[in-house]
């Protein structure tokens, strides 16, 4: 009886937990990102560097700031200051239509 509890505790959590989607990215300067997307953000991250984006469409890049991300004729294009990280895919796997540039 108690594996049954046991296996209905562990399910009822997986449940519960955000499912996460994983693909790799190679940016267009040929950087490969590993891509981690929730239901409302998406991680890009490399070896030195993780890029956050939202589905308020902006991004932040620790140790550089923050910034703003959209997708364009040409993929998709992360700001932040001065510094830019070009995708030829789609990024993020979020349903986000508003963040079109």
């Amino acid at each position: 009886m108690q594996a049954i509890r046991t296996l209905a505790f562990a399910a009822a959590a997986l449940c519960a937990t955000p499912t996460l989607a994983e693909r790799a990215l190679v940016s267009d300067s040929g950087v490969v990102y590993a891509e981690s997307a929730g239901h409302s953000a998406s991680r890009l991250t490399t070896g030195n560097e993780t890029i956050y984006l939202t589905e308020a469409c902006t991004a932040e890049i620790p140790g550089r700031g923050q910034g703003m991300w959209s997708w364009t004729d040409r993929g998709t294009t992360v700001i932040v200051g001065s510094y830019s990280v070009q995708f030829s895919d789609n990024v993020p796997l979020l349903s986000l239509y508003r963040c079109v540039g």
